[in-house]
């Protein structure tokens, strides 16, 4: 498979870094390699399957780390996660007709990448509450009604956990990425975290 000359063949250990690649499931594997042939041979040649955008980082002795971006459309979102070598297929381009490197992958890996949760966290820290505290000038019916609001708040806000530590609120929201064979959809919403933190200052 991909012996064709104008083929280029990265084992694990000489994944391109730093630059733009393509992850892909090993099932498109034979239709990517065909589609590429009638390429070289000028007959065109049509898109296969589905790819996700990433950039190898670092090669370790068992795994592969990455930046993966699950969305290049309406945002420029990155991730880091970690390919293990034991779900790498092979990397193949061609520099010659400007084929990026395909990172084909085992194809359980993918959808599992695609399907979990993943977790956006933002720390708010009301400066000078300890001071307030110890000065009296927040009283008990003032942290009562401080609690009453953030309740509020968080009630408006269903998708996302409230957590207070004292003088400090821990927001916290689970997204997923989804994939096309499930009924998982793309719920990344991360603007939200900047209305709900514009809220809170109007509460403090």
């Amino acid at each position: 498979m991909f012996e064709h000359e104008y083929f280029d063949v990265y084992p694990f250990e000489a994944i391109p870094l730093n630059r733009d690649c393509y992850l892909m499931d090993e099932c498109y594997i034979q239709e990517y390699e065909r589609s590429i042939l009638d390429v070289f041979a000028n007959k065109g040649g049509d898109p296969i399957g589905y790819i996700s955008f990433a950039a190898a980082r670092k090669i370790n002795d068992h795994s592969l780390d990455l930046s993966w971006y699950p969305n290049v459309f309406t945002r420029f979102h990155e991730m880091a996660i970690s390919l293990p070598k034991s779900q790498f297929v092979t990397c193949v381009g061609s520099w010659r007709y400007d084929e990026k490197p395909h990172i084909f992958v085992k194809s359980g890996w993918l959808e599992q990448l695609h399907m979990k949760s993943y977790t956006v966290f933002a720390l708010v820290d009301a400066i000078g509450v300890k001071a307030a505290l110890q000065n009296g000038t927040l009283s008990r019916e003032k942290l009562i009604l401080l609690r009453e609001a953030i309740d509020r708040l968080a009630n408006s806000y269903s998708e996302v956990c409230f957590v207070s530590f004292a003088d400090s609120l821990l927001i916290k929201s689970n997204w997923t990425v989804g994939h096309f064979r499930s009924d998982v959809s793309y719920t990344y919403n991360p603007e939200v975290f900047v209305h709900i933190i514009k809220e809170l200052q109007s509460v403090y």
